[in-house]
């Protein structure tokens, strides 16, 4: 995600971005005042070469608010009449099976699947490879 924030100076600069979901700041390296303020604030230095400046926040948290739902038909769904806040995951992705709220899906082989992983069991691996 790429925006624009004029900043003002205060000191809860990092709190305010973690309500927005920003975990990360990309600075301009030659913008000494922005890299300043930051520093100033408590930021951490993530990475610095001569072009950019990666401030990490220090007050970011990520608080899990609603299960994931497992996404069956990954990357085909229409996913248009959901809430825009729900936690979607493509099925493959291994997931602790307490944070599965739900699946998307349109077979009875996507709810057996789901059950599955809501009893703990792991997902299979398979691993492919061409015949000679």
């Amino acid at each position: 995600m790429q925006f624009s924030y004029f900043f003002h100076l205060s000191k809860n600069e990092g709190k305010l971005l973690n309500t927005l979901g920003v975990q990360y700041v990309v600075v301009n390296a030659e913008n000494k005042s922005l890299i300043n303020c930051f520093t100033a604030q408590g930021f951490l230095v993530a990475f610095n070469d001569s072009q950019y400046v990666i401030f990490e926040n220090p007050d970011f948290t990520y608080n899990l608010t609603s299960p994931f739902y497992l996404l069956f038909d990954y990357p085909n769904a229409n996913l248009s009449s959901l809430n825009t806040f729900v936690n979607l995951a493509p099925a493959v992705v291994n997931i602790n099976s307490s944070w599965v709220g739900g699946y998307i899906g349109n077979s009875y082989a996507d709810y057996l699947v789901y059950k599955a992983i809501k009893s703990g069991l792991k997902p299979l691996t398979f691993h492919l490879q061409n015949l000679p």
